[in-house]
């Protein structure tokens, strides 16, 4: 099975040759419209640098048409929000929504990601299943490296919660 990676880019005239080498198809205008008229299955969803830039409102529907599409999102925002206007001429580019991380919680099943810049967080059940399964993953290797004799220990103790 192939892979396939699109994008949709609200500001055509950030698009360059590099863009159109990577993606198989860039949608180019309003996420939130593209969006909904979509019919591609995808695995994961990227929003980065971009959930700021859509109305509160907008951007709950978006997430709502995003895992009807995908099995998890991806979500980065400034932790730090601040004013922004039309950056070269793009109205894409004005901050329209601080999405706080209680905000971010009211998004559904949610995971997130420790970053001291940004606000980054993982949507959807699936998504979220495979990151604790992730993280779990991580602790075993630590075990495993700094404490090699608590292994079976370990083991015990996670048959004894299943």
């Amino acid at each position: 099975m192939g892979h396939r990676i699109d994008a949709v880019e609200g500001y055509g005239r950030y698009i360059t040759p590099l863009h159109e080498y990577v993606y198989d198809n860039i949608y180019v205008g309003d996420a939130t419209q593209i969006i909904p008229t979509l019919q591609t299955q995808y695995d994961l969803a990227l929003l980065i640098d971009i959930f700021e830039h859509v109305e509160r409102e907008a951007g709950r529907k978006l997430i709502k048409d995003l895992l009807k599409l995908s099995k998890g999102i991806l979500i980065c925002v400034p932790s730090r929000y601040g004013q922004q206007g039309a950056v070269f001429d793009n109205p894409y580019e004005i901050h329209r929504a601080n999405w706080s991380t209680d905000d971010l919680k009211t998004l559904g099943a949610i995971a997130f990601v420790p970053d001291e810049n940004k606000r980054i967080c993982i949507v959807g059940e699936q998504a979220v299943r495979r990151w604790e399964q992730y993280q779990r993953a991580k602790v075993r290797q630590r075990i495993k490296r700094y404490f090699p004799g608590l292994t079976s220990i370990y083991r015990k103790t996670l048959k004894g919660k299943r």
